[in-house]
């Protein structure tokens, strides 16, 4: 059985945003400078690293919270059937109780995420220049 912990859930987001910015914006580079065409990031459960630079990119998009929130809870459908096969508990329910016993949803938890996270500031104050923020908003509205 897989155990979930402060880094397997949307609680994490806040500091890795603050105190380790460098990933999201080397990810977010490479989006923004990719060769034209389709553009997929992911990590291994697709909803810890990717959840996390799919909310700064659908933020910086103009996505409403329910819009992020609804893309993030995605993953656990996409992926159910993968956990299933590994032995995996189910990482819904798994979320939901790490996050509870915290006193807090993942609803909750990514809102606070995202209104907290302020673009394009956060983008350019990590050292994303503005031809990159240019090309990232050209890629993610054309």
């Amino acid at each position: 059985m897989e155990k979930i912990d402060g880094l397997g859930s949307p609680l994490y987001y806040p500091a890795m945003l603050v105190n380790h910015p460098e990933p999201v914006i080397t990810a977010v580079r490479a989006i923004a400078n990719a060769a034209p065409g389709c553009v997929v990031f992911h990590c291994a459960g697709g909803k810890d690293r990717t959840g996390l630079l799919a909310l700064v990119v659908l933020t910086l998009a103009g996505a409403a919270p329910d819009e992020i929130i609804a893309d993030y809870l995605l993953t656990f459908d996409r992926m159910k059937r993968r956990y299933d096969e590994l032995g995996f508990r189910d990482q819904l329910t798994a979320v939901n109780e790490l996050l509870a016993a915290r006193d807090t949803t993942i609803e909750a938890s990514l809102t606070s995420t995202i209104t907290a996270l302020k673009m394009p500031g956060f983008l350019l104050d990590n050292g994303l220049s503005d031809t990159e923020l240019a090309a990232l908003r050209a890629r993610l509205t054309s």
